[in-house]
Formats: structure tokens, sequence, C-alpha cells
């Protein structure tokens, strides 16, 4: 991509974008980057040890672990927790779930809930250091001048110590979630450079690591088939098909009831809960409905969405920043209209929102209409966050007969609004995803290329 500062003048100075907060930062040694490594780790380790009751690490996945373990690694859906639920994802991350089991159980601590949890979160913590190793490249790649010192370091931060993947990995264990987003993002810069191939085997591996992959997946798909490019339409297909079918065909033939019944059909037995659209339809017709048909509202939402978007914009394209607005836009559907909202849902959101919003920084501290208005797009990101807490909040004041329903109707008009905001700026701002521009961009900020 290439990109200019503006100033407004060809008779002005240009403004200098290296800025205070790109000054190189001496860290940047490979002793000092292992030495954060190990702290990050520690950090994680230390994390573990708070107290908490079962999550899902304990209730799904350690138990398949043991399954694994114990010689029938291709039986890990056979697993029931409280009659009628399974493990419900794939199992691309249960091969370094397993060896955390495994060397649990070399210590004796497989039966501890908290020390095993140590292991777990220790071993998964690199996950998260590469997810935003691979991010901060996606902002790199959306920017006319890459991120450098304080500001590269800042980040790393953010999507290291993002709220959301430490909501999600120490509060509900699930630790694949930010092996899906890794895996999903290298998917998309594969696809950027022309590799379907390599694009069609990294996303297939990230929907066998979490199915809520699909809504990553499908925009792709759509911008492929609406630009018409039918031979890496076809690389990329051929790729993901081939990869979910090779990796799922041991299973399938161990076990292919329970495999069917896991990653697809146990859906519909479950009860609609609280903070979706379908906590607001409690004892009404439309309950039943969203019972049985709310992984196909998802997908039919987020369709028509995309589609919408993709035939207005024509120049919406894989190099865009608005890409990755319409990956959280996307995956916002799945938070809307799934039957019972939890709060770990919010971090692809907030991934996706959070690189839109970094690869708009301005390029230069010359103007501050520029550092305002990239401020204000904060607000977006930062919903996500609101949005989970909200949910965490809502999640205190239910009980099996009781569904906290003003937290869900809050939680529809925030989710809606947020989606709405996104709907605007892919549709309305000819900039394409840069915030709160309209035929230009302002004064001091990078240019987007005109690919």
């Amino acid at each position: 991509m290439s990109g200019q500062v503006s100033t407004g003048s060809s008779a002005q100075p240009e403004v200098v974008a290296a800025a205070w907060y790109a000054e190189p930062l001496r860290w940047r040694r490979p002793g000092g980057i292992a030495v954060l490594v190990v702290l990050y780790c520690g950090l994680w380790n230390l994390a573990a040890r708070i107290p908490l009751n079962r999550t899902d690490l304990d209730a799904f996945f350690i138990p398949a672990t043991r399954i694994a373990l114990a010689g029938h690694p291709f039986d890990v859906y056979s697993l029931r927790y409280v009659q009628i639920y399974p493990n419900a994802n794939g199992p691309v991350s249960l091969l370094p779930l397993t060896l955390a089991s495994a060397i649990s159980a070399w210590q004796g601590w497989l039966g501890n809930m908290e020390l095993r949890r140590v292991v777990v979160l220790t071993l998964f913590a690199p996950f998260v250091l590469l997810l935003a190793r691979e991010a901060v490249a996606a902002v790199d790649r959306l920017r006319a001048v890459p991120l450098k010192g304080f500001a590269r370091f800042a980040a790393y931060a953010v999507f290291a110590l993002s709220p959301e993947v430490w909501h999600g990995m120490v509060f509900y264990g699930h630790v694949e979630q930010p092996i899906m987003l890794l895996l999903a993002l290298a998917g998309i810069r594969q696809l950027q450079a022309r590799r379907p191939v390599g694009a069609g085997l990294l996303l297939g591996l990230a929907l066998l690591t979490r199915t809520s992959a699909l809504l990553l997946v499908l925009p792709l798909v759509l911008l492929l088939l609406r630009d018409r490019d039918w031979r890496a339409l076809g690389r990329l297909v051929a790729a993901l098909v081939s990869t979910i079918v090779v990796v799922l065909l041991p299973f399938v033939l161990s076990d292919g009831r329970d495999v069917l019944y896991s990653l697809v059909t146990f859906r519909g037995e479950l009860t609609v809960g609280g903070g979706s659209f379908w906590g607001l339809t409690l004892g009404t017709p439309w309950e039943s409905f969203g019972q049985r048909y709310d992984g196909a509202t998802v997908l039919l939402l987020a369709s028509l969405l995309t589609g919408l978007v993709l035939l207005r914009r024509r120049d919406l394209k894989l190099t865009s920043p608005a890409l990755y607005l319409l990956l959280a836009l996307s995956s916002l559907c799945f938070a809307l209209l799934i039957k019972t909202l939890w709060p770990y849902y919010f971090l692809e959101p907030f991934t996706f929102l959070t690189i839109w919003w970094l690869s708009a920084m301005p390029a230069s501290i010359g103007r501050f209409g520029a550092w305002f208005r990239w401020g204000l797009a904060l607000i977006l990101p930062a919903m996500a966050v609101v949005c989970a807490n909200l949910r965490e909040y809502g999640l205190t004041l239910e009980t099996v007969s009781d569904v906290f329903r003003p937290e869900s109707l809050v939680l529809t008009i925030a989710m809606t609004l947020v989606m709405a905001a996104i709907l605007w700026l892919l549709l309305a701002n000819s900039a394409l995803g840069y915030p709160f521009t309209n035929t230009s961009l302002s004064k001091g900020s990078v240019a987007p290329s005109a690919e």
C-alpha cells in the first residue's frame, strides 16, 4: 500500500511522521523480547491461581483430553456434560491441550483443578502473543507508515492484554479462541498475498478450532464471489474443505454419530438463555423458533449485511481497512442472534475493530482534528468490552428459571447500535473505514491506497 502525509498545502513543510511515539525502543533485542515473553507467561501463571469455580476448561476440554490420554484420541466427542452438553469445538486446540494434560499428569496435578489450570494457561500464553503479533502485522499492512517505537509496543499490549482474551481464557476456560483468531488472521494474510491455498488451509484449521470462525470465512468467500475471482475462490474453498475432511475423517470413522452431534446438531436441543435478541422472546411463540433456528438466523443476517456492503462498496478489497470492519460486523451477528450470549463471544469483534482502529492512527503529531476523530473511533472497540461486561453482570442475576430480560434488552440495543455504526461507516464513508472522514483524509493522517 502507498500513502502520504497530507499537509493541506504544497507550500507548507511536511509534518514529521516519526513522532515521539515512533522513537526506537531498546528492549527490541532478542534478550529483551525473551524477558518480556517470560514475564508475560508468568502473568498468566499468576492469573491461573485465582480461585474460580468450574469453567468450560474443566467441564469439557480437560475431560476430552483424558479420553485421548487413555488411548482413544478419536473418541473425544463421546464426552457428555450434564447428559446433553458435548465438547462443541473442533479437534485442533485439543492437540496442545492434551500436551498440557500430559504434563499435568506427569506432575501428578491432573486431578487438581488449580494446578492443571496453571499448566494450561502458562502453556497457552504464547498463542496470545502470536495472535498479538499477527494482529499488529495486519495493522502494519493497512498503514503507509508502520507502527514504530512506543506505538508498536502499545499495540502489542492492546492485543496481549485485551480484557476479552483474559476474560475468555481465565474465567471461562476457552483457551481455543486465541488459536482460532491467530489462524484466521494468518489465513487472511495469505489471501491478501494471493495465496488462496494457504489461506484455505489456515481458515480450515480455524474452523476446526472453533466453529464460529465460519462468520469470518463468509465475508471472504462473498468478497471473492462478488469480484468473480473464480480461480482464487475455487482454490480457497477446495483447500478449506480438504483440510476439514482430512482432519475430521479419523474422528468420523471412529465415532461419526457423536462427531455430528457435538459439532452440528446438539445446538437445537439447548434452551434459549439470556443476553441476545432471543432472550427477549422467552414465553412467546418466537422462543421455540429461536431455539431451533438461531444458527440459521445468524448466517442469514451475516450474509445479508455482508452482501449489502459488498454490492454498495465496490471499492472494498481484501487490502482495505474496512475489511476488518466487515469481519467485526459479521462476528457481531453471532453475538446478537445466538440463543444464549456468553461474554467471551466479544473477543472476535474486539480484535477486528481494534485492528481497524489502530490502522487509522495518524502518522504525525501535527493535527488535533485527526487525533480527535481517531480517539472518538475508540468507542467501537470499547463498546465490545462494555457489552461483554454487561453480559457478565447479567449472568450474575440469572437463575435456572429466571432470565434477566432488561439486561437482554439493553445488550440487544447496544449491539444493534454498534452494528449500525459499523454499517454506516462501511456504506457512507468513502475513505472506507477510516473514522469519521468523508471525501478525503484529514491533515496529518495517512491516506489509504487507491487499490
